[in-house]
Formats: C-alpha cells, sequence, structure tokens
C-alpha cells in the first residue's frame, strides 16, 4: 500500500500527534506495521520540524489517521517543496564548502600564502563544477525527488564531515600566537567533522557505512597534529594524540546524547502501556533502526548475497532456521571487513606522510609562509577521503547484513564528490587518482540507475531515469572522452605516472570489464522490457540483473581501492618532501 511519499508523510502525522516516548512503540494511534518510523531520531525531529509548518499551511496533511493516504495535489506540492528546501540547506552548503574553503592547488603569487578571502574567492569557481557534477547525481535525484526521500539530508551531513576533515590538513607547524591559532582552528575543524558525521548517522543509520573511512581520516590527521606537538617525544605525541581521540569521542557521544536522548521527555508512568524507561525507549528505537528481522537482504539488490543466494542459499536457510542469525551477522561482517580493510590501510602510508610533513621545520620565515601554504595537501586529502569512504560504502553494500536498492547512494555520494573536486582542480593537482575518480563515476553513474530499475519501473520512473542519466553524461561530458559513460576511456592517461596496479586497472577497465558489463546490463534491461517472463522463473531478469550489477561494484571496489593508494601516495610524494624556496 502507497509507498515511501506516504511513509514520509505518516512521520509527519505521528511526530505531530503523538509524544517523542510513542514514536518508535506499537500503540492504539502507532501501528508500526504501516509504516513506522525506523529511521533515527534526527529523521523524527525533522518531521516534527516540517510537521509544524505543514499544521499552518496544511492541517490535514498532518491529521492523524484521518490523513493516512494524502496524496492530493496540494500535500505533494508541499512535501516536494521540503524535499528542495532540504536540498538548499544541507547538501548546497556542503558542495559549497568543498569548492570555496579547499584551497586552490596553484603556487601563490608573490611568495606569501592566500589569506582566507583570497581563498575563498578563489576557490569560489571550483564549487560551480563540483556542484554540477553533483547535481548531475540521477541516482540521487530519482530516489529523492521521484521514490521521495530525504538521502540529501544525511549524505550532505556526512560529505561535509569528509570536507571539514580535509581542510583540517591545515598548514604545516610554525611558532608563537600563530602557530597556537593554527593548532587550534583544525583541532575545531576536526571536532566540527566529527559533529556533522554525528549528526549524519543519527539521522540515517545507512550513514554508518562511511564510518570506517571518517574514522581511520580521523587517527590519520590526530597522529599528525600529535607529531607537531610531540616535537619528537614519543611520550608527548602519544598523550596528544590519546587527548584528541578522547576529544573526538567526547563530541560524538554528546551530539548523539542531544539527539536521542529528547525522545524520553515526558514519560508515562509505569502503569502505562507504554515504556516508562528511558533506556526501555532507547532499546525500542534502536530495535526499529535496526531490523534485524527483515532478513539479510530486501528484493532484489545487487548485494553478493542476493547474487549467490541461488547458488549458497544463506537467505533461505535463515528464513528455515537451519542457520542462525548470529551466525550470519558475523559472516556478513567478516566478509564486509575483508573487503574494506585494503583501502583502509593506505591510510598507514599517508599516516607516515603526514607525520613527515608536520615535522618539517623550514629554516626562515619566508619558507615557513611557502610552506604552509601547502596547497595540494587538502585537495589530496579530499580525495584520498572520497575514495576511502567510496570504498567502505560499497564494501558494506556488497556484504553487509539488510541492504536495499536505495543504499547504492551511499557509495556513489563520496566517489561524486571526489570527482568533482577533481573536475575543478588544475589537470596537474590530482594526478592520476583524480582522473580515475572522475571517469569511474561516469561509468558507475547511469549503471547505478540500472540497478534500481525494478524499483524505478514499479514507481513508473523510467522516462525521468532515462533523462537524468543522459543529462548526467552531458554534464560530465570531457574532450576526447565521449564513451566514458560506457566505460570504454581508461581511466588514465597515458602520459601520467602511475603505480603498476592503477595502469593495469585502467587498461582492463577500458578494454575489456567496464565495456562488456555495460552491454550485459543494456541486454538484460531491453530482454526485461520486451520479454514475458519465464513461467518457471518469473524473477530471472531481476536475478540476473543483480548478479551483474554486483559484479561491476565488485570491480568499481577493486578500481577505487588501488586508486585510493594511488591518491595516498601522490598526497605523501607532494607533503613529505616540502618545496622550500630560498630566502
Amino acid at each position: 500500500m502507497f509507498g515511501d511519499f506516504e511513509a514520509q508523510r505518516h512521520w509527519l502525522e505521528l511526530t505531530a500527534s503523538l509524544p517523542p516516548h510513542e514514536w518508535y512503540v506499537n500503540g492504539t494511534n502507532n501501528d508500526l506495521q504501516y509504516w513506522g518510523l525506523d529511521y533515527p531520531p534526527l529523521t523524527a525531529w525533522h518531521s516534527l520540524a516540517m510537521a509544524k509548518v505543514a499544521k499552518v499551511v496544511r492541517p490535514s496533511l498532518v491529521e492523524l489517521v484521518a490523513s493516512r493516504g494524502a496524496e492530493g495535489p496540494a500535500d505533494r506540492t508541499f512535501m516536494r517543496l521540503s524535499v528542495i528546501v532540504c536540498d538548499a540547506l544541507v547538501l548546497l552548503p556542503a558542495l559549497a564548502l568543498a569548492g570555496a574553503l579547499l584551497p586552490p592547488a596553484v603556487e601563490p603569487t608573490g611568495g606569501s600564502a592566500p589569506g582566507t578571502v583570497g581563498r575563498l574567492v578563489s576557490g569560489a569557481s571550483a564549487a560551480v563544477p563540483a556542484a554540477w557534477v553533483f547535481l548531475a547525481f540521477p541516482a540521487l535525484l530519482l530516489i529523492d525527488h521521484g521514490h521521495f526521500q530525504y538521502n540529501s539530508a544525511s549524505l550532505g551531513l556526512a560529505l561535509g564531515a569528509l570536507v571539514l576533515l580535509a581542510v583540517s590538513a591545515g598548514p604545516g607547524p610554525s611558532t608563537g600566537p600563530a602557530g597556537q591559532r593554527q593548532s587550534v582552528l583544525p583541532l575545531l575543524g576536526r571536532l566540527g567533522a566529527a559533529a556533522l558525521f554525528a549528526l549524519a548517522l543519527s539521522y540515517k543509520q545507512m550513514t554508518l557505512f562511511l564510518s570506517p573511512a571518517v574514522f581511520v581520516g580521523h587517527l590519520a590527521l590526530a597522529w599528525r597534529a600529535s607529531s607537531v606537538s610531540g616535537a619528537g617525544s614519543w611520550s608527548r605525541s602519544l598523550g596528544s594524540f590519546a587527548a584528541e581521540v578522547a576529544a573526538l569521542g567526547a563530541t560524538v557521544c554528546l551530539v548523539t546524547a542531544a539527539v536521542w536522548l529528547p525522545l524520553c521527555v515526558s514519560l508515562p508512568s509505569p502503569a502505562a502501556d507504554f515504556p516508562s524507561s528511558c533506556a526501555s525507549v532507547q532499546l525500542a528505537a534502536l530495535g526499529r533502526v535496526f531490523p534485524f528481522a527483515r532478513g539479510l537482504f530486501e528484493d532484489k539488490v545487487a548485494s553478493l548475497w542476493c547474487a549467490l543466494e541461488p547458488v549458497l542459499r544463506v537467505r533461505r536457510r535463515l528464513l528455515e532456521g537451519s542457520i542462525g542469525l548470529h551466525s550470519v551477522l558475523r559472516l556478513a561482517a567478516a566478509a564486509t571487513a575483508a573487503l574494506f580493510l585494503p583501502a583502509l590501510l593506505s591510510a598507514a602510508s599517508l599516516c607516515g606522510c603526514l607525520a613527515r610533513r608536520a615535522a618539517a621545520r623550514p629554516p626562515s620565515a619566508t619558507a615557513r609562509a611557502t610552506t604552509a601554504s601547502a596547497p595540494a595537501a587538502p585537495l589530496g586529502l579530499s580525495l584520498w577521503l572520497c575514495l576511502v569512504a567510496c570504498a567502505s560504502g560499497l564494501s558494506f553494500f556488497l556484504a553487509a547484513f539488510q541492504v536495499h536498492e536505495k543504499t547504492i547512494l551511499v557509495p556513489l555520494a563520496p566517489l561524486a564528490m571526489g570527482a568533482g573536486i577533481a573536475a575543478a582542480a588544475p589537470p596537474a593537482a590530482l594526478g592520476p587518482a583524480g582522473s580515475a575518480a572522475r571517469r569511474l563515476y561516469q561509468w558507475l553513474c547511469p549503471l547505478a540507475v540500472a540497478g534500481m530499475a525494478p524499483l524505478l519501473h514499479k514507481e513508473g520512473l523510467a522516462l525521468p531515469a532515462l533523462a537524468a542519466s543522459g543529462l548526467a553524461a552531458l554534464v560530465m561530458l570531457e574532450p576526447g572522452h565521449f564513451w566514458g559513460w560506457l566505460g570504454a576511456s581508461p581511466l588514465v592517461d597515458g602520459a601520467e605516472k602511475c603505480s603498476w596496479g592503477l595502469r593495469m586497472a585502467s587498461l582492463a577497465h577500458c578494454g575489456l570489464v567496464a565495456p562488456a558489463l555495460s552491454v550485459a546490463h543494456a541486454a538484460l534491461l531491453v530482454g526485461a522490457w520486451l520479454l514475458p517472463p519465464v513461467p518457471a522463473y518469473p524473477d530471472l531478469f531481476p536475478q540476473l540483473l543483480s548478479a551483474v550489477h554486483a559484479a561491476a561494484l565488485l570491480w568499481a571496489l577493486g578500481v577505487v581501492t588501488t586508486a585510493a593508494w594511488q591518491a595516498a601516495a601522490d598526497l605523501g610524494a607532494a607533503v613529505g618532501e616540502p618545496r622550500l624556496k630560498a630566502e
């Protein structure tokens, strides 16, 4: 009955009419089987804010029970406008932050580092292509504005956290009051990044897919900062490192508590039918947010478990009880970790490079000013973070417990951000890793839409999907790489110096793997459209599409992991040996 539009509208109705402690609990006025709230509390607070506006402009939209199924023109207009407002307030500022705060990867003129105003002005032009690339994100446009959700809120918060984390790499060490300010401001940036990501987690639980990348990014920069403050002393460095990690943990705990604890306001008496303790309310919310009873995957999602279900039968065995839930959870966790660990290990080399740059002491004020700018460092770090986040997200999508088609937005969003940054930066700023990110994103965009074809067909979004994919292909069109959307363009140009692994991946990508997977996607979509379902195998085409799409995402994970190692190596080469100018 109905769809995600009714789910989001129903949450406005619930939050407007019921006290917070009843939002996640089954009751007379809250039938959890009817689109019950199953996202974290920040989504509920967002719904409550919109419900207060709806009570003024469209009261019938949020009437308890009576408003169920409301889909009139005025109702749709209000809900659609609310998604656009969410884009403008959360997603677009994250894009502007990426373009305006990341310093330009060019040598400053006059031998001095650009100031804050100079960085904003020079970065303003970079915001335009980055925003265009991300706005031509067909999967996000179709899910948020067609299928109807607010993914731009959680993804905008998560991307903002990645950008702030990259910006907090900051300049190199210096002394005096200016040096103290330089050490405090990056720390505030890292704490702000932790707060933003905690908010993203409290808005949608699927943001957890990016948490390994954010975690290792924080550890790398905390280690770099401790190398500065330690001044060669291991004990001081470890103490500073532990203090920053504790501060980051406290920030996450405080932000999470600020979002979750208000659910316990105005608890009922113990005699009531609802949970009367704060712990019971929180457990009820967690049970809704992490619904393990819903199974290993939903529909024909392009995960490894769905693709291999005809062979492994893990889902069927779980439903039959021949294998326990805890065993499947451990299996999924182990498979997910095995997939994302190779990309995360690139942080080890990055930590060493950042520490070496932090320990470098320019011999003069002029040299110190030149090195302090380190213009390429935040750009390179942002690209590395985006690639590792994409690898982490793809790993969870492929092997985690309980995923669905829409979750592909999580790994694709940081890749889109990285591609936008690479497109905005000067050609030589990010090297082969930047071009690999840009061209891989160009190929994955239409494939992500194809992977959601059953869902989009069910919603009547086939034509908008074609239009959005075509627009994305035009926006990202690169001179000399017209067939990039088919995967027929190499990931790196022949003149670029890159690792052997990325070179081989580039040759295999354009020579065989990507074109073959693209053609297979197209053939299956055409076959599902033109041919009648096989009576004995009614899900044949969706199952085959799931398997082919999973193979494409597994290949993309390998490419992204290789590119992440390349980005870490390039960043280390850029900052490990600072170029000093003579006085």
